[in-house]
């Protein structure tokens, strides 16, 4: 019988998946230029408004930090209602750029370039970079403004700095599951708090947010759960501890919780919800001002993270975040407008959440609502004075 020849067959085998595409070099890099030149804007603008006199609580602030630098405690020949830790910010800043409006300035510059970056990495987090980045964009157009006092180194501002660093933390050790984050993540919170007593509401949401994620991930593990609990609250308490602890060295403990405790409590008591409503109706349409159309993005964004089902983590904590932001500003119903800036993070990242969900319609709507922005204050960004800034 003839042989025939058939051509041996390739071995069969199971099916392997399909290995993701590496990110082209684009999409790496350039939210990172994006980031860059959004941090070089910032600070071109800020350079030129160095000069913009000292506001009321920026005086305060440079004072108290000037008598710090002479070895004279806060409270024993200044009183405020605030915690000291933006006192001590000041006087650090003081010693290395000098005891000069100029110099204070530039801190606070470097400041605001550093938040940028936690916003940035919050959203590239969270979403995506592309999502990071028109987040850091919005955040440093958003705190710029006149509406918030944005060139005025408010106390807010070093609060979003200490809350944002303590937030990636939190979600560094919710993924990791180590105990090391948590405690640095506890630790900033507590220097949020000590910025200004309106972090405090920082630290619940952190404490909030890490309590439901042990819930859902270790249900049961009731002793897992307070262990975490109890490393995030040790390390908030050093911060405020140690700094309780040098004010009853220098002799001030008393006159220390008498302003920031027993008058502060009666100064948050003395407006009324018909006051604070009010207030709060006079002052944010200043806030938003020339800005409306990126705080409408950010509303759109966040209905999108909800329509969208795969969102839905992001989207709670974004969500508790913006509430508790929200929550931060409420304070005595006063409604200042650099209270705003507290809340300046979490309209940035639902903006770039909104950014991040088509990013080609996105960006070309995102880029045209930041050009309108700008060309809305495009005096106050780049021609006014610095005198002319501060009467603004």
């Amino acid at each position: 019988m003839k042989a025939t020849h058939t051509p041996s067959a390739k071995p069969r085998t199971a099916k392997q998946p399909a290995t993701p595409a590496a990110p082209s070099v684009t999409a790496r890099y350039l939210p990172r230029v994006i980031l860059l030149l959004v941090i070089f804007f910032a600070a071109m603008v800020r350079v030129r408004l160095f000069e913009t006199p000292l506001e009321r609580d920026e005086g305060e602030y440079a004072y108290a930090g000037q008598l710090l630098l002479q070895g004279i405690p806060p409270y024993q020949a200044a009183f405020n209602m605030k915690f000291p830790g933006v006192y001590g910010a000041y006087a650090v800043i003081m010693a290395l750029f000098g005891q000069t409006i100029a110099g204070i300035h530039l801190g606070f510059l470097l400041l605001n370039a550093g938040t940028i970056v936690l916003v940035f990495l919050l959203g590239r987090r969270l979403f995506t970079p592309a999502a990071g980045a028109a987040a850091a964009a919005a955040y440093a157009l958003l705190s710029l403004g006149a509406g918030v006092l944005g060139t005025e180194a408010h106390a807010t501002h070093f609060v979003v700095a200490a809350a944002l660093g303590a937030t990636l933390l939190l979600l560094r050790a919710i993924d990791t599951g180590s105990s090391a984050p948590v405690f640095w993540s506890g630790l900033l919170y507590g220097v949020a708090i000590l910025m200004k007593q309106h972090g405090a509401f920082f630290a619940i949401f952190g404490s909030l947010y890490l309590g439901w994620n042990c819930w859902s991930r270790q249900r049961g593990e009731w002793l897992a759960m307070l262990r975490k609990f109890a490393i995030c609250f040790l390390g908030s308490a050093v911060p405020l501890g140690l700094t309780a602890l040098a004010l009853w060295y220098a002799g001030v403990f008393g006159k220390f919780w008498f302003w920031t405790v027993t008058y502060a409590r009666e100064y948050v008591l003395e407006a009324s919800l018909s006051e604070g409503v009010a207030a709060f109706t006079s002052t944010f349409p200043r806030v938003v001002g020339p800005n409306l159309l990126l705080w409408i993005l950010a509303c759109a964004g966040l209905v999108i993270l909800w329509w969208k089902k795969a969102d839905r983590v992001s989207a709670a904590f974004v969500s508790a975040f913006l509430v508790f932001s929200f929550l931060a500003v409420c304070p005595g119903l006063w409604f200042r407008e650099h209270y705003f800036v507290l809340m300046l993070p979490a309209v940035a990242l639902l903006a770039g959440a909104a950014v991040s969900s088509s990013p080609r319609i996105g960006w070309l709507v995102y880029g045209a609502v930041l050009i309108f922005s700008i060309a809305q204050q495009s005096d106050f960004l780049f021609r006014v004075s610095p005198i002319e800034a501060s009467r603004q």
